[in-house]
């Protein structure tokens, strides 16, 4: 009996064994292999606005018809405007007739060349308006022509204006002339000046002519020019004097106007502190 028990249980288990190896094998060798899809993740490219735009197209277009012009630095017997008020408030608050004074932010998004011998050399800047602290608020994103001194010129434009003689240069070569310590503020730069409308109205008939001629009709210009022309680092909405006889921290000396670009400096920082504050 237990011998036939034995048999049978024999019998079972090859069975068993057969069965189980007729089953498909799935260890991992034998799995199909399934394709890996890697998905990227494109970082998102925030565009420049319209104006920066059309900025980095003027520029390449002004460098690229320039790129041969020397660069010329000149002084003149102009008056050159260096009083300046101690607040933002005082700034607006001495306009004239002619109009309202105004204190903004604005990018340069062009030059226009100005060549007049009745003029003092001069370009007139494109500037967006981003920002009105004080002043016109309807200039806010608006483009405004602001006149500034400096530009392409015929040599003899410059010679004749500052008395500047260079050898070996032709008369009608065009030159970057370049007031000393006042560069042109370049395109691409943003700016926070104090402007008001050009002065000509009550000037002589042959400079309103000029003036007129040249489209300075409509156009503003910076108050004092030689103190009050920041450049903004946007990072870090610091200040820079475009004039760069003008250090970053004030010097010791009872000089007022000078004193004066200071604290309004300081003010014009501290309303661009609280605007990213506000902002943020």
């Amino acid at each position: 009996m237990k011998k036939s028990v034995v048999l049978w249980s024999m019998v079972v288990l090859s069975f068993i064994g057969l069965a189980s190896g007729c089953q498909p094998q799935n260890d991992a060798s034998s799995a199909p292999k399934q394709s890996r899809t890697t998905v990227v993740k494109k970082k998102k490219t925030v565009a420049k606005p319209v104006y920066q735009q059309l900025a980095d197209k003027n520029q390449t277009a002004l460098a690229d018809k320039y790129k041969q012009a020397p660069t010329l630095t000149y002084t003149s017997n102009d008056d050159v405007i260096n009083w300046v008020e101690p607040t933002v408030k005082d700034i607006v608050k001495d306009s004239t007739p002619d109009g309202t004074n105004s204190v903004i932010l604005g990018y340069v998004t062009d030059w226009e060349q100005v060549n007049d011998p009745n003029l003092r050399i001069m370009t007139k800047l494109k500037v967006q308006v981003q920002k009105v602290f004080d002043g016109d608020t309807k200039l806010a994103n608006q483009t405004i022509t602001v006149s500034y001194v400096g530009g392409y010129v015929p040599y003899r434009t410059l010679e004749a204006y500052a008395g500047k003689r260079e050898e070996n240069i032709n008369p009608e070569t065009t030159v970057l002339a370049q007031y000393e310590n006042l560069p042109t503020p370049k395109i691409g730069t943003t700016l926070v000046m104090p402007i008001r409308h050009f002065p000509y109205k009550k000037a002589v008939s042959w400079y309103r002519e000029s003036a007129e001629k040249a489209g300075l009709a409509n156009s503003y210009q910076v108050i004092s020019d030689a103190y009050t022309t920041w450049i903004l680092d946007p990072k870090t909405d610091k200040l820079t004097n475009n004039n760069p006889t003008i250090p970053d921290t004030k010097p010791e000396g009872d000089n007022v106007p000078l004193n004066n670009t200071y604290k309004v400096k300081e003010e014009l920082e501290k309303k661009l502190s609280e605007d990213t504050v506000s902002d943020s």
